[in-house]
């Protein structure tokens, strides 16, 4: 009986047969780049197969590098088209708040994503900068997890930003910043220390403008406490607003409060700028 072969050169193996399908069946030599790209690509499916295993398997049991790519490959496709169905229930209501960085990836950036996603060859490759800034990090991810990932976050983000009437995004927006429309910052984190902000000054969030003043009291109240008890009152916050608005959301509220700390520091550190 001959022996068994290891993982690795199950993989080459693999690879070679997608350098001959990449070329035409014409030949199976390709470039270092373009044998990097599909060893990239086959590790991408195969590691998309492997997450899926809650439990792991034996080794005995394990499947081979060829079916573990074909099942992860099959992985990829079925997110990406989840990807796109996320993507399409979530346009016709969807708000940019003015924030060209968040509308350009959003109607710009994943239609091209779907356009030009190559799931077979460069599944790994995300394609896109994604430069509006989300409240959680997608490090170590990339292509449709990532992408997949990052519009899902957005729906969060739209979700709760919708429970306000009119203007009062932009308000807050404008407020912030008097040309917010070219920032590189989380809309939800702006609404949020805005809102914390008005909490401690027990002051109602319709009134959008803090005066001097009222920065002075905010600055006093916030060197009485540590960064850790700011964040521990902004959870709080957080906390309220998801029991009353979103029936206790509990996937809202781990997202929005994934960002409590850089909201305590902003608190603690907030400057006065004058509109």
């Amino acid at each position: 009986m001959g022996m068994k072969r290891s993982r690795m050169e199950e993989v080459v193996e693999l690879v070679a047969k997608l350098a001959a399908s990449y070329t035409g069946y014409e030949h199976s030599s390709v470039t270092y780049e373009t044998a990097q790209m599909l060893m990239g690509a086959a590790m991408y499916c195969i590691q998309e197969y492997e997450g899926q295993q809650k439990d792991g398997m034996l080794e005995g049991d394990q499947a081979s590098a060829s079916q573990a790519y074909q099942m992860g490959y099959e992985k990829v496709l079925e997110k990406t088209t989840r990807l796109k169905e996320c993507y399409h229930a979530m346009i016709p209501e969807f708000q940019d708040y003015g924030m060209k960085c968040l509308s350009e990836v959003i109607l710009q950036g994943i239609p091209a994503f779907l356009v030009n996603y190559d799931a077979k060859y460069m599944p790994q490759d995300t394609i896109l900068t994604l430069d509006y800034p989300i409240l959680e990090s997608l490090k170590g991810m990339s292509g449709v997890d990532a992408v997949f990932r990052y519009l899902q976050c957005i729906c969060l983000e739209q979700k709760f930003l919708a429970v306000f009437e009119g203007t009062y995004v932009r308000d807050v927006l404008r407020v912030f910043h008097e040309d917010y429309e070219e920032l590189f910052e989380n809309i939800c984190e702006i609404v949020l220390q805005n809102m914390y902000g008005h909490l401690i000054l027990q002051k109602p969030f319709a009134k959008l403008e803090i005066s001097r003043e009222e920065h002075e009291e905010i600055e006093k109240i916030a060197a009485e406490k540590t960064v850790g008890e700011l964040e521990a009152d902004v959870n709080q916050m957080i906390m309220m607003l998801v029991e009353r608005y979103f029936e206790n959301d509990v996937e809202l509220y781990q997202y929005l409060s994934k960002d409590s700390r850089n909201i305590a520091v902003r608190v603690k550190h907030w400057v006065y700028v004058k509109q």
